[in-house]
């Protein structure tokens, strides 16, 4: 059986998943980003006729 973890061992895995979890964080608002400015060119680029689809 593992002995148990150090306070020490505790607190370096806690700095380590706090690290993860900002870079994690910083990489979806990136992606929340890009998939904002996407949307914002692709809106400009389609006629506004053609945006809503097709009209019966």
């Amino acid at each position: 059986m593992a002995e148990p973890k150090t306070l020490e061992q505790l607190q370096a895995e806690k700095e380590q998943a706090e690290t993860q979890l900002a870079r994690e964080l910083r990489e979806l608002e990136c992606l929340e980003n890009r998939k904002s400015i996407s949307r914002k060119v692709s809106d400009k680029s389609v006629p506004t006729a053609l945006q809503s689809g097709p009209h019966d």
